[in-house]
């Protein structure tokens, strides 16, 4: 069993629509990719962000359901044997948080084993830790709810954690995973995935043309005022933000600056674990491990926003005028918060 845990950010949804798509040559070539939740399938076929096929695995891992995960695993096993494939792939992010805590990745081996498997191989893909501490971060506070970086770094900041937690099972266990750098070099991620760890060639398939586009740290804050105000608007506005050409957006140098000096003191704290990870990189891979910054900027309190950015969040605000919006702001605010707390109540 092949069992890529991520991280986030490394272009793991790219690499599972790749492999669902592809399934037919992953067959062909032994490899079993088993279907999942069907939510993800659809993501995966359209080539959105997903947690690939093993989020209801990890979702097992998390609550403990031990007898869950060895089912998992045992229709797994029949899948693979049903397609006369030897190996079988999991890939999904929800797996590192999952594993980190302690017991569970010993657990995890044990229902492999269990259900007929004879090895299990490990993947975690890392990249440089400041771009992706600030990519985490973005994408945390694009519906509003992460607050300040400086706030989120203290409490939403989990990765080194879970990469010490399961980094410090798989030692105990003797586990030695598969790690490798991300890269954006064309072809160079696919090829670290497919052919240096599946040992299958990449599948020839069709990708879907999309886009994985992230808001300012301007817009962020903005995001962050509205939800505050009318979590109702934060969907409108992030959409109509996102639809906005980057080109013609301002960057704001002063607030890049602050966001990118909080990160680097995050990333320094945990110098210790990176430098235990860039032992298991290939040595060109290793990771960049900054020093701790000598001061932080305090985080300028104004916002860098074009006219474009500007009348974008006036025709949000203008479009509440009308009869439609002022239904579509009665089910978000409203209906739909009552209509998930009734579902909640009756499910069993």
């Amino acid at each position: 069993m092949f069992v890529h845990i991520g991280t986030e950010k490394t272009g793991s949804s790219h690499l599972q629509t790749l492999a669902a798509q592809g399934r037919a040559s992953l067959v062909a070539a032994g490899v079993c990719m088993p279907k999942g939740w069907l939510y993800d399938e659809r993501c995966m076929a359209g080539g959105q962000i997903s947690a690939g096929n093993a989020r209801l695995l990890a979702q097992a891992i998390e609550s403990d359901r031990v007898d869950e995960q060895q089912t998992r695993f045992r229709d797994c096993h029949q899948a693979a044997r049903d397609r006369d494939c030897d190996h079988v792939l999991l890939t999904s992010e929800h797996l590192l948080p999952a594993l980190s805590k302690s017991k569970r990745l010993e657990a995890f081996e044990a229902a492999a084993e269990k259900a007929g498997f004879a090895a299990t191989h490990y993947l975690v893909i890392l990249r440089d830790p400041i771009a992706q501490c600030l990519s985490l971060y973005k994408h945390r506070a694009k519906r509003g709810a992460a607050g300040e970086i400086a706030d989120w770094v203290e409490k939403g900041y989990r990765l080194p954690p879970e990469l010490r937690g399961f980094r410090e099972q798989a030692e105990q266990l003797g586990i030695t995973p598969t790690v490798r750098g991300y890269t954006r070099e064309p072809g160079g991620l696919e090829k670290r995935f497919f052919e240096d760890w599946l040992g299958v060639s990449t599948p020839a398939v069709d990708m879907p043309a999309t886009v994985n586009p992230s808001l300012t740290l301007s817009e962020l804050i903005l995001i962050k005022q509205m939800a505050e105000r009318r979590p109702a608007l934060v969907e409108p506005l992030y959409d109509a933000l996102l639809a906005i050409d980057p080109a013609e957006k301002v960057q704001g140098s002063a607030l890049e600056a602050h966001a990118k000096a909080v990160a680097t003191a995050a990333v320094a704290a945990h110098a210790d674990e990176w430098a235990a990870w860039n032992r298991l990189l290939p040595a060109d891979e290793a990771l960049p491990i900054p020093a701790p910054p000598a001061e932080i900027p305090p985080r300028p309190r104004e916002l860098g926003l074009t006219d474009r950015q500007m009348a974008a969040l006036a025709a949000v605000v203008d479009e509440l005028s009308s009869i439609t919006s002022l239904a579509g702001l009665l089910w978000r605010e409203r209906l739909r918060p009552l209509f998930a707390w009734v579902r909640a109540s009756l499910a069993p």
